[in-house]
C-alpha cells in the first residue's frame, strides 16, 4: 500500500510521518530515486501543521486528531526537538540539490525561517542563551 507521507513501519503500528526519520534518510532517499515530489508534498503538510503550532515542527505530520475532550493535548505533537524539527530546513535544501529547482525552495523558505526564529526563542527562554532546555508541556 502506498502512502502519502514517510513511513518507518508499514507493516506494523508505526505509520506516523515521522519528521526525524525521513530528515536523516533523506539524501539517502533521493539518490536512491527520485523523491523530490513526494517530499515536497510531505513538505506542504509540515508547514501546514507548523503553521498552526507557531513555529514548532512537530514529531510527525499529519498530526493525528483523535476526538479529545477540549482539555487534552498530544503531548509529544506540540513539544520540538533538533533533527526532529529540522526537517523543515533539510528537506527541502535536499530536493533543491538533487533538482536545482529555486521555486520549490524558495516556497518553503518561509517555514524554514520560521523554524530558526522558534529555536532562537526557544533557546534565549529564561536568559538561558543558546540553550535548549526540555520543558513539559
Amino acid at each position: 500500500m502506498f502512502s502519502t507521507f514517510p513511513t518507518d513501519c508499514p507493516q506494523r503500528d508505526e505509520r506516523l510521518g515521522c519528521t526525524g526519520d525521513i530528515c536523516v534518510f533523506a539524501q539517502t532517499a533521493c539518490f536512491h530515486m527520485d523523491s523530490a515530489t513526494f517530499l515536497n508534498h510531505y513538505l506542504n503538510n509540515l508547514s501546514l501543521e507548523q503553521k498552526a503550532l507557531h513555529g514548532l515542527v512537530p514529531l510527525y505530520a499529519p498530526l493525528p486528531k483523535p476526538n479529545l475532550p477540549a482539555n487534552s493535548t498530544l503531548p509529544m505533537g506540540k513539544i520540538g526537538f533538533c533533527t526532529w524539527g529540522d526537517s523543515i530546513v533539510v528537506l527541502p535544501w535536499e530536493i533543491y540539490l538533487r533538482t536545482h529547482d529555486r521555486q520549490m525552495l524558495a516556497t518553503h523558505f518561509p517555514a524554514m525561517t520560521d523554524w530558526n526564529a522558534y529555536v532562537t526563542h526557544r533557546t534565549q527562554l529564561g536568559g538561558k542563551s543558546f540553550l535548549w532546555e526540555y520543558e513539559q508541556p
